[in-house]
């Protein structure tokens, strides 16, 4: 079995967080995918459990 050439690193919200450095968040903030479009996430027993964090953000002058 041949290894990817792609590396993932799994990070915590937390890690997450510091990738935004001094960009603003855009509500509604670093949440789980799964919680960025509740509408959609039916097929989600625990949203908070889905393993991946969606946010936006801008830069501030």
């Amino acid at each position: 079995m041949e290894q990817s050439p792609e590396q993932r690193v799994p990070r915590g919200r937390e890690e997450v967080l510091r990738l935004f450095g001094d960009f603003e968040l855009i509500g509604p903030g670093l949440v789980t995918t799964s919680q960025w479009r509740p509408d959609l996430s039916d097929d989600v027993e625990e949203p908070r459990l889905d393993g991946l964090y969606a946010g936006v953000a801008c830069k501030r002058s």
